[in-house]
């Protein structure tokens, strides 16, 4: 008995550190899990269903919360979703968790997070650009196939040499 005890208490601080961490109960991330489980393979319309589905929760419970906690272990597909939805739920500090993505070290998360710095951002912002464009000497050509998409959507004519440098690489898909 003193043995399951100790499992209680350990599962109760496991159950703690989680509702810090996302600001929701064991409830709550269950539905929000079940939501977002199958957002990638999820159809235009389904996954419009589970957007307003999370955000109608967000009144009653740390939607973004929960999603910060998480995004970064969904798949590709599934984190461009759920940035929009943070974006839509808490745009700012969705923009700060975006700009802390183009700094990740796996290549893919800086990829997505310089995607979705063209949706959080016009590009007028001497900083974004600036942010941004760093991504076009990356060592990855994802990373810098990215870049030079989120540049061109802010069409700022800072960037100009930047883009006609790619434009020359010998990599087709970089130009």
């Amino acid at each position: 008995e003193a043995h399951l005890q100790e499992l209680q208490a350990a599962a109760a601080e496991r159950e703690a550190l989680r509702e810090e961490m996302t600001g929701t109960n064991a409830a709550e991330r269950q539905t929000m899990r079940s939501l977002i489980k199958n957002i990638e393979e999820a159809s235009s319309a389904e996954r419009s269903e589970i957007r307003e589905e999370l955000l109608a929760m967000q009144d009653e419970t740390n939607v973004w919360g929960y999603l910060r906690a998480n995004v970064l272990n969904l798949p590709p597909d599934s984190i461009r979703v759920i940035f929009s939805i943070m974006a839509e739920i808490e745009p700012e500090e969705t923009r700060l968790l975006v700009e802390d993505g183009v700094h990740e070290e796996d290549a893919t998360l800086r990829a997505l997070a310089i995607e979705h710095m063209a949706e959080l951002s016009d590009g007028k912002d001497t900083k974004t650009v600036e942010l941004v464009a760093r991504g076009m000497v990356d060592d990855i050509k994802s990373v810098r196939i990215a870049t030079a998409k989120t540049l061109g959507t802010f069409g700022d004519r800072r960037v100009t040499g930047l883009l006609v440098e790619s434009l020359e690489s010998a990599d087709s898909e970089e130009q």
